[in-house]
């Protein structure tokens, strides 16, 4: 996805736009992804650099 996106929705320093695409008349979808380079374990809260996946979060 092209950064101009991230920067008209204001999402250029946490986020990227990975993709984004028009629902219908009222619905816009965007997948965005956090820049992170670490991230804290699901179960035991221990911060790594290796992140293995990012969920699917609807908002």
């Amino acid at each position: 996805m092209n950064e101009g996106t991230s920067v008209l929705l204001g999402l250029e320093d946490e986020f990227t736009v990975l993709q984004l695409e028009r629902i219908d008349a009222d619905t816009v979808r965007v997948v965005i992804e956090v820049i992170d380079t670490e991230g804290a374990c699901p179960e035991c809260g221990v911060l790594t650099s290796r992140v293995k996946e990012r969920p699917l979060v609807p908002v």
